[in-house]
């Protein structure tokens, strides 16, 4: 066995927005937990960027906490035409503020498909995260095959008892979206078919998620939205391992997805509207600093602001967070 060290790793220390920074920490809404957003990249000889979100409870560490690749989290087809997005722009990461007060927003520039996209990172609510976990551990209990009639009645027996706080809308939902997954889950399964006690109870978990991921301020999900929510655990596991229940989850969605635009090789900074679909990327030229702003699937022609005593780079960073934002 040869023992030695891996690749160099860089970490991340993102420049947050002081608004950004405090709702990062306050992301999850279960009283006294903190959540940071930690960020580095592989310097390899293909560039990977690592998100991990990293919770405290009560000051103490809950990890260890969970890896994502954001070329993993990145959507759309590969703009390979296009032409790549330079190492200062898919380093200048951005995190800000949502627009309420359990998110944020995050830019980056993919190098795998030459995309620059924006999520947004929610945190599914304490009550959620138990509903889910109360139901898959009450049918898991079965032991059996029990039909799918029985699963449907204590899925709905959870939701209404242990989700009485849910909006009786989203309460539907997610028993429409139950039944359905049951049903589909094999060929001309009805109401009477057996089925895997583990097997639904991961069904049944499942859909509960999705559907509350998939509402927002009771309604359903913004049509314009351009992803389904995908579920992210904070806590790390081993393959095989069980999900900690009560563990909490994370919802990340894309919010906008476009080509990524040529900038120079220079610092480099993006500015991120609080729904995440507007976007500014700057990047600085001698004394000029030169920036683009997003257009529905494409960016305006470059635009500049003169540096020099009437405007200094941090006060033109300033008027280009304000127009986004």
């Amino acid at each position: 066995m040869a023992v030695g060290f891996g690749p160099p790793h860089d970490l991340r220390i993102i420049d947050f927005a002081a608004d950004a920074g405090n709702q990062y920490r306050r992301i999850h809404p279960i009283p006294d937990l903190t959540a940071i957003a930690l960020f580095y990249s592989n310097r390899g000889a293909e560039q990977t960027l690592v998100y991990s979100p990293v919770m405290l409870q009560n000051g103490a560490y809950l990890g260890p906490n969970a890896l994502y690749d954001l070329a993993d989290l990145a959507t759309g087809t590969p703009l390979l035409e296009a032409p790549a997005p330079s190492r200062w722009l898919t380093e200048a990461l951005r995190v800000a503020a949502g627009t309420d007060g359990h998110s944020v927003v995050l830019a980056f520039a993919d190098s795998a498909t030459h995309r620059l996209l924006t999520l947004q990172i929610e945190a599914l609510s304490d009550e959620i995260v138990a509903l889910a976990d109360r139901a898959r551990s009450n049918i898991t209990v079965f032991g059996h095959r029990p039909p799918i009639r029985r699963v449907l009645d204590v899925a709905r027996s959870n939701i209404t008892v242990f989700g009485h706080r849910i909006h009786p809308g989203v309460r539907s939902f997610m028993m429409r979206s139950i039944e359905g997954s049951l049903l589909g889950s094999g060929d001309g399964a009805d109401l009477d078919t057996p089925i895997d006690a583990q097997l639904a109870a991961s069904i049944v978990w499942e859909e509960i998620v999705r559907a509350a991921a998939s509402v927002q301020d009771q309604g359903l999900v913004d049509e314009e939205t351009l992803s389904e929510p995908r579920i992210l655990e904070v806590l790390g596991r081993e393959p095989g391992e069980d999900r900690p229940e009560g563990s909490p989850l994370l919802q990340v969605r894309v919010a906008s997805s476009r080509p990524a635009p040529e900038t120079g090789d220079s610092l480099t900074r993006q500015f991120v509207s609080p729904d995440g679909r507007d976007v500014i990327v700057s990047w600085l030229e001698a004394s000029r600093l030169r920036y683009v702003e997003s257009q529905q699937d494409g960016w305006s022609p470059v635009q500049s602001f003169e540096l020099g005593d009437q405007l200094s780079l941090a006060a033109a960073y300033e008027l280009l967070d304000r127009r986004v934002r």
